[in-house]
């Protein structure tokens, strides 16, 4: 039989058998078959195809005889397959690749070996499996051995043995990709820890084979990534062949390695060479590569072949002094880890011994900065000051030593060494050797000249605070803009120029006071906040800055959104913690304080005393405690005040003793320590009345001011607290010497332009008080003067509604306090003008913002009217969303726009012709143009004096009361609230007697002055008399005095100040009647219902001719009575009033909504006659702001309104028609509403003569 007659019988059992029909591979005849095939074989034939269909056929039998009976069949398929492999290694089919390649050569000759071994790497499929690349490295390995070195043919297989390799690291690459792209998955199995085992016996772990460290490193990674998916158990020997990979590679790629292995490979791994020199080469090395400086098990080894290399005995290979720097080196940066202090006493020694072997080495300056930072770093964790000294010796050193290129950066190192020290000694020599320092370095080209800049702004914002030199915080500023403006990407650096400039634009703000530095400030120390990342380790810096910049805001303005937002910075800066968290806590405590002190909740100040003693607790040794204890003192004192705990007093006076012994005689925090000690011991005084603690508390505070710059705003504070121990001591002992030098201190203080307004408002507030119970009014006017002057920064339009009323309740009585030292030196008109300037305040803003337009540009006109609404916003404009607090409120900034448009755009009107004094409080000559038809009359009480100023339209005069007390008149308006709020039965001669007192001291002698002593002539008109009233006779009802006796002689009318007549008396007298009536008997909540008010309110739009409209309980809505407002000229409300804490919050209870005193003043209804409320309360402003007069009446009345009626206190609900329907037909028979208003009471007079309580609560407000 033929070989091709024999192929194709063999082909043909083949074919049959992949077909399913086993058999035909089973018979006796296919093994025949097979013999006759491989005896047709000729050994020398290139052909493989007889081969390969043996091979098929033995492995087919193989595959289907019963265990025990395949063997010979599969030594067969593989020995025929073998001939194929080596031949044609495309031809064996793939499931048999590995189970081939694995057997041994069959020729032995080594030139066979090499041309198999160059036929598999040359067929692309048969190199992709590893046990075809092992045969192929196995064959070529055999055939190097046997090859002379001498032979041509050795360095080809060489070359060869090398491709195997490079394919090997190949399919290691490839399979390290999968892992990366297919997780876990692509290195689980048996057949991947086979295939790597396989790869990994054809490389060699070789420590000098640079190129394959790569492959190793991959393998490594293979194995480590199979290690820690694996279950504990099943991953012991990839965990080994890992630890195999990796320990060549850690000597020189160590971020190669997993920090799971590096303390392992660190202690296990031998150097790379086996010399002193090569150790100290290795190490280096280590130490050059990059990110070195956070693997401690690296630095660790380092240090130990480091230390093995100077242990040995010279002469050895290496530069001594270059291996000692670097163990210097090495150890520095292992102590940022291990933070013992043994590694840096280690570094300093070998860094002094470098130093001291390099003395007339060019190599001197590397080595003496190396040293110059252990001992700077050293001196950071002990305090140690002999080695700060030793550090800037160093450096001194090497920057003698250096030439230009390398002096930059030593000039700059010495700079900050030198700023560190002046901050620890307070040497001035310090600061300027370190500001020249760091300019030189800047002149010299720094590389990174922004933070050259940065850190040189920040030492001259500190010789600013030393000096007081203007120029030098100047240039700090211009140094920290600089900064910020260079190109450098967002990142912790840049954070920090923005910190450092905002420091310095706030420590100018604190000593000049120019409010557009806080506002840069507060800008700067946002973007600082915002350029952080998240991992920044300076982030609770920027928080605490952005912090102290808000809270330095709310000091000057008074703005309580700043205040939340400093408070929230404060917290978010502990939250971030840091090595200045001991600081971020003192901040927080500030905060915390200054929001007690706005609101007086006893948890913020709790939080306070907390936040202070964590930082105490955190800072045993730390520079900065003295400002901790002080602090500490500062909020236990005031926690003393408010709950009397003897224990908190007692901490405040030792804490605040430590505070100062702890600090050295020149230090710039001493005066602020010594103030709060003298403090302490002034509070423990009020306790014990021992004059020794007053004394000390006196010698401390003139201590306090000698230490501080003359113009200095903190100063202000100083004095005046020095004033109050001397006022202590002089009330304790007589000493007039004690009184003249508080009198001295007051003034000085008050006249500290710099100064925060508030605290120089309560100097001159003080100054003023004082000098006027000494009888020396004309400085209690310059003390008056002051305030009155700080006065619009303390009501900026910048600030929200809520701050502006907080100021103005601290001021309560000082405008009738004024008036009273001017009625002292003969001028009421002066007097006149304290009132309208001190009274009235918001009301007063409100009506600028009004004044007439006519004649005025038509763009002007339109740009005002636009900024009129944003001033005022009417009560259903939409209100923006609630923006971030953080860097801070866009509320703030909004209002502060307006403000500044407002105040441009007011600069501009006042430049056109006719509106020279456009927004200007008017003068008194205009004050008297509203008097005409009548007096106005202002009672002014006040501690000092109490008075009646008399206005007319030719004079002004002061009528005094003698027998008027403001003690008096608060203890009088007290009984007389409790009064009308108190059971009927109760009331009357209560209420009478109140009436009685007021007659006798005060209104009685006032009308008797004016010459109104009875009713008048039948004929002759009623006199008018417009009241004022002031402090705690703005709760009674002046109108009612003597019961009937004010009644019987003029007809009363109330203005809250003459601003307030003046702009009602230009509007319309009798416009057409257009009617808005509202009655609500019944409503949702919980307040009572009214039995007469849907009669009364329908009762008024009957009898009120003209259009108009009628709406009742559910039809009075928010939003149809608002409309209403806006066409009606006569309105009536008969419905609830509900009085407020906030008296802007007082509102008339509508069915769906209170419609506030709050929102009416945003409102323009211009032309509106006459508002009737008929409810409770509506004409009542609250104890809280006596002297502004907001009230649900003034409101209507600023709204547009020339004449309102309105009730001083709850009205029987049952008179209230009665009054009502008096009043109105008297203003139909052609009475104006005052007068109408008068004679309707005088008849409730007569039908209630022992009960004025019923009728006088009914007020008539305007012209």
């Amino acid at each position: 039989m033929t070989q091709t007659a024999a192929m194709a019988a063999v082909l043909a059992r083949l074919e049959r058998a992949m077909g399913g029909d086993v058999s035909a591979v089973l018979e006796p005849e296919a093994l025949a078959d097979a013999r006759t095939l491989a005896d047709s074989i000729h050994p020398d034939s290139d052909d493989v195809q007889a081969e390969r269909l043996l091979g098929l056929l033995h492995w087919l039998r193989c595959q289907a005889l019963p265990e025990g009976d395949d063997a010979a069949d599969g030594k067969l398929a593989v020995r025929w397959l073998a001939v194929v492999l080596a031949r044609h290694p495309d031809a064996v089919p793939d499931p048999l690749l590995s189970l081939v390649a694995r057997t041994a050569p069959l020729d032995p000759r080594p030139a066979v070996w090499v041309a198999e071994a160059v036929r598999l790497l040359r067929s692309t499929r048969a190199v992709a499996n590893a046990d075809v690349l092992h045969r192929a490295a196995r064959l070529l390995a055999r055939a190097l051995e046997a090859t002379p070195t001498d032979q041509a043919e050795h360095a080809a297989v060489r070359t060869a043995l090398a491709a195997v390799r490079e394919h090997a690291a190949d399919a290691v690459r490839s399979r390290l990709n999968r892992y990366l792209r297919e997780g876990p998955s692509a290195v689980l199995g048996p057949e991947v820890f086979q295939e790597l085992s396989t790869l990994g016996e054809m490389l060699d772990p070789d420590p000098d084979d640079i190129p394959g460290l790569g492959t190793m490193t991959y393998l490594g990674m293979l194995h480590w990534a199979r290690f820690q998916a694996l279950p504990a158990g099943a991953d012991e020997a990839d965990l080994a062949l890992a630890v195999t990979w990796f320990t060549p590679v850690f000597p020189r790629l160590p971020l190669a390695v997993p920090k799971e292995l590096g303390s392992t490979l660190a202690e296990r791994v031998p150097p790379a060479g086996l010399t002193p020199a090569a150790w100290a080469d290795e190490a280096e090395r280590m130490l050059q590569m990059p990110g070195a400086d956070e693997l401690p098990n690296y630095l660790g080894r380092a240090a130990r072949l480091l230390r093995a290399a100077l242990a040995a005995p010279d002469p050895i290979d290496a530069d001594r002094t270059v291996i000692g720097s670097n163990l210097a080196i090495a150890l520095q940066l292992l102590f940022n880890h291990s933070r013992d202090l043994a590694h840096l006493d280690e570094a300093i020694s070998a860094g002094r011994t470098a130093a001291a072997m390099a003395a007339d080495d060019p190599r001197l300056v590397g080595r003496l900065h190396v040293l110059s930072e252990a001992l700077h770093t050293r001196f950071e964790q002990t305090g140690d000051r002999a080695d700060l000294d030793a550090a800037i010796e160093a450096c001194q050193g090497a920057v003698e030593a250096s030439d230009d290129a390398r002096r930059v950066s030593l000039l700059a190192d010495l700079s900050l060494a030198l700023a560190v020290r002046h901050r620890t000694a307070g040497d001035l020599a310090d600061l300027t050797a370190a500001i020249d320092a760091g300019r030189a370095s800047i002149a010299l080209g720094s590389e990174d000249v922004a933070l050259a800049l940065s850190n040189l702004g920040s030492m001259m914002q500190t010789l600013f605070e030393r000096t007081g030199d203007r120029a030098a915080i100047s240039d700090a500023i211009e140094m920290g803009r600089r900064a910020v403006a260079a190109n450098e990407p967002n990142g912790w650096q840049r954070a920090m120029y923005w910190t450092n400039l905002s420091n310095a634009l706030r420590t100018r703000f604190e000593r000049v006071g120019d409010v557009a530095d806080v506002d840069a400030a507060v800008d700067a120390a946002g973007q600082a906040v915002q350029t952080a990342e998240a991992d920044d380790p300076n982030l609770g810096m920027h928080w605490a800055n952005l912090a102290s910049a808000l809270g330095s805001r709310f000091n000057q303005t008074g703005d309580q959104a700043d205040l939340s937002a400093s408070i929230e910075a404060a917290q978010r800066a502990v939250a971030a913690d840091g090595p200045q968290r001991t600081d971020y806590l003192i901040n927080l405590s500030t905060a915390l304080k200054l929001r007690f002190q706005r609101t007086a909740s006893p948890a913020d100040l709790d939080a306070s005393v907390a936040a202070a003693i964590d930082a105490i607790d955190a800072s045993p040794d730390d520079p900065g405690r003295a400002k901790y204890l002080s602090q500490l003192s500062l909020v236990l004192g005031m926690r003393f005040d408010l709950s009397g705990d003897p224990a908190d007093l007692a901490r405040a006076v030792e804490t605040a003793g430590e505070a100062v012994s702890l600090t050295p005689t020149g230090h710039r925090d001493l005066a602020t320590y010594l103030a709060q000690h003298a403090s302490a011991l002034r509070l423990r005084f009020h306790t014990t009345r021992d004059l020794a603690d007053l004394g000390t508390a006196i010698e401390h505070h003139l201590q306090a001011v000698a230490a501080t710059h003359a113009d200095d705003p903190h100063r202000s504070s100083l004095l005046y607290n020095l004033a109050n121990a001397l006022n202590d001591r002089h009330a304790a002992t007589g000493n007039a010497q004690d009184r003249t030098d508080a009198l001295a201190a007051r003034r000085s203080a008050a006249e500290m332009t710099a100064a925060l307004p508030l605290n120089r408002v309560d100097a001159a507030r003080a100054w003023a008080q004082e000098a006027a119970s000494v009888g020396d009014f004309e400085a209690a006017a310059r003390g008056w003067d002051i305030v009155f002057h700080i006065l619009p920064q303390l009501v900026d339009r910048g600030l929200d509604q809520r701050d502006r009323q907080h100021h103005l309740r601290l001021l309560a009585g000082t405008a009738t306090a004024a008036a009273a030292t001017w009625i002292e030196l003969g001028d009421p008109g002066r007097a006149w003008q304290m009132l309208e300037t001190g009274r009235g305040v918001l009301l007063g803003q409100a009506l600028e913002s009004r004044s007439d337009m006519a004649g005025l540009d038509a763009e002007l006109a339109t740009e005002l009217a636009g900024l009129r609404r944003a001033l005022n916003p009417s009560p259903d404009a939409e209100t923006p969303a609630a923006a971030p607090p953080l860097p801070h409120s866009d509320a703030v900034q909004r209002r502060r726009a307006i403000r500044t448009d407002w105040d441009r755009l007011v600069t501009r009107i006042r430049e056109q012709p006719g509106f020279e004094r456009f927004g200007s409080p008017p003068t008194l000559d205009e004050l008297r143009e509203a008097t005409t038809g009548g007096t106005v009359v202002a009672l002014n009480v006040s501690d000092q004096r109490c008075d009646a100023l008399v206005l007319t339209p030719d004079t002004a005069d002061v009528i005094p009361l003698p027998r008027l007390t403001a003690a008096d008149a608060a203890r009088q308006a007290n009984t007389f609230l409790a009064a009308v709020y108190a059971p009927p039965i109760a009331t009357a001669a209560v209420v009478n007697g109140v009436l009685d007192w007021l007659w006798e001291t005060t209104v009685g002698p006032v009308l008797d002055a004016l010459g109104h002593r009875g009713p008048p002539r039948p004929g002759e008109p009623w006199p008018r008399v417009w009241w004022i009233p002031t402090a705690a006779l703005t709760v009674l009802p002046i109108h009612a005095a003597g019961n009937n006796r004010v009644l019987d002689r003029v007809v009363s009318s109330y203005t809250p100040t003459l601003r307030a007549l003046r702009h009602g008396s230009g509007r319309p007298r009798r416009p057409d009647v257009r009617t808005l009536a509202i009655g609500i008997d019944r409503m949702p909540g919980p307040l009572a219902p009214l039995a007469f008010a849907r009669a009364e309110a329908s009762a008024v739009s009957a009898m009120l001719a003209g259009p108009g409209r009628l709406l009742l309980d559910n039809a009075a809505t928010y939003a149809a009575v608002t409309e209403g407002l806006s066409t009606a000229t006569w309105a009536h409300f008969a419905c609830h009033g509900v009085p407020a804490a906030d008296p802007a919050d007082s509102h008339l209870a509508l069915f769906d909504r209170p419609l506030t005193a709050r929102d009416l003043i945003g409102l323009n209804l211009d032309g509106a006659y006459l508002a009737y409320l008929s409810a409770c309360t509506t004409a009542f402003s609250g104890a809280t702001l006596i002297d502004e007069s907001i009230s649900i009446a003034s409101a209507f009345h600023l709204a547009g309104f020339r004449h309102v009626v309105a009730t001083m206190w709850p009205i029987l609900d049952s008179l209230a028609p009665r009054v009502t329907d008096r009043l109105y037909h008297g203003i139909l028979a052609g009475d104006d509403p005052a007068l109408a208003l008068h004679h309707a009471l005088r008849e409730a007079q007569q039908d209630y003569p022992d009960h004025p309580h019923l009728w006088s609560s009914y007020v008539h407000i305007g012209s």
